[in-house]
This record gives C-alpha cells, structure tokens and sequence, in this order.
C-alpha cells in the first residue's frame, strides 16, 4: 500500500475511532474500539495486537495530553508500518529518550548545586548534551543529599 493511501486508510480509522466526534482519541476510546473486527485487522496490519493498545496509545500521544490529534495518529502509524516488531522497538527508542534528557537534568542539577567536582568528573567523552560523563567515585550518598567518602 503506498504511502498516500496508507495515510488515507488511517485518517479514516481515526475518524471511527473518534466515538465521541472531539477531533482526539483517548485512551479509551481506542481500547473500546480495538475489540472491533475490522479496527483490530487496520491494527494487526501494523503488526499491533490488542493487548499492545496501551503501549501504541503511549507511543503515539507524542504531546503526552492524554489524546491523539489526526496528525499523531496517522504519522504515527505510518512510522509503525512494517514488520511486527517496529511497535516494540519504537516504545524501546521513545523510553531511551526519556531516559537520556532525565539524566541531562540529573547533571544539570548535580552542577548547579556544585555536587559534581572535577574530581568526579573526566576529560573525554561527553554527554548528546555537550556535558561531561562522570566516572563512579567512591562516595556513597545516604538518601538525603550528603555524600559520605569512605575514611
């Protein structure tokens, strides 16, 4: 199916997705209407079974408002056209960046706070972010923000 009609075939699901006619698909409205034998086969087609509904509504909801606009849907189906495996990889991709700008704020904070010291710190590789990748010390942390340097 080209490109086009794919996008076409999807703009269509989402309007017989969109039970309530807001202009969104919610979480629900998407679990409701996923035990329906002809929006399961659009799904199964993307490799998405039924029970994957809350992983692909999470992938999808690039806004995190908690509904999918037109556009989130359909370019993002697109993006999970092909083998079965592109939902799982996309949900592993989407979580790795979270994981990645979480970690640009731990750095940021732990500088600012002055917590991170050359001495925990190496010259060398650096972060996407441009900030240096600290190397283990052998301070532990007690839980409430005092680190503690073995004697």
């Amino acid at each position: 199916m080209a490109k086009r009609e794919f996008l076409k075939a999807m703009r269509k699901v989402f309007w017989e997705l969109d039970v309530d006619e807001d202009g969104g698909i919610t979480m629900e409205e998407l679990r409701r209407r996923m035990q329906d034998p002809e929006i399961g086969a659009y799904f199964s087609q993307l490799g998405v079974d039924s029970d994957q509904v809350g992983k692909l509504f999470l992938l999808l909801d690039r806004d995190q408002s908690g509904s999918l606009d037109p556009e989130e849907f359909m370019f993002g189906c697109l993006k999970l056209r092909g083998a079965a495996k592109n939902l799982d990889v996309a949900v592993l991709h989407q979580e790795v960046q979270w994981i990645h700008e979480t970690l640009e704020i731990v750095v940021a904070s732990l500088d600012s706070a002055g917590l991170r010291s050359a001495k925990t710190s190496r010259a060398g590789p650096t972060s996407l972010a441009g900030a240096e990748v600290g190397t283990p010390s052998c301070q532990s942390w007690d839980g409430f923000g005092t680190a503690h340097t073995p004697a």
